[in-house]
């Protein structure tokens, strides 16, 4: 199973379960499996919302609900890394930026000096100490 975080993100003002399942539910074949069918159009309701922030969280939720701990937290971190970059302005598609981000979230969360950062990190350190 992998955490299909990105997609949920991009993709929340045109997901429709609840449509995709009742042109399912019209299928002869599927009859049988229709209680089946009623069910999962319940369970997957919740992801059926428009703002991107709700539907990853709504994923979460439902990776937790289903017992996909490790998914859970795989989604959660790659949602606090896509609202950081947001919030400052990068580019939340751009690898670097997310590893920034990443990065970013490591030392303030293991309270590494800003002497001790590597890598990516200590190169935009530089240059922002440069720009400012």
């Amino acid at each position: 199973m992998t955490a299909r975080g990105k997609e949920l993100y991009e993709k929340a003002d045109r997901i429709s379960f609840t449509d995709r399942i009742d042109s399912l539910e019209q299928d002869v074949i599927v009859a049988p499996l229709k209680p089946l069918l009623e069910l999962l159009k319940l369970k997957l309701k919740s992801l059926e919302v428009t703002n991107k922030l709700e539907v990853s969280l709504e994923g979460v939720n439902w990776c937790l609900n289903h017992g996909l701990i490790p998914q859970a937290y795989i989604l959660l971190y790659e949602l606090s890394i896509t609202a950081f970059c947001s919030r400052f302005g990068l580019n939340y598609m751009e690898i670097k930026d997310r590893e920034f981000i990443s990065s970013l979230i490591s030392v303030v969360s293991s309270k590494k000096p800003q002497s001790e950062w590597k890598g990516g990190l200590a190169e935009r350190k530089k240059s922002c100490s440069k720009n400012h």
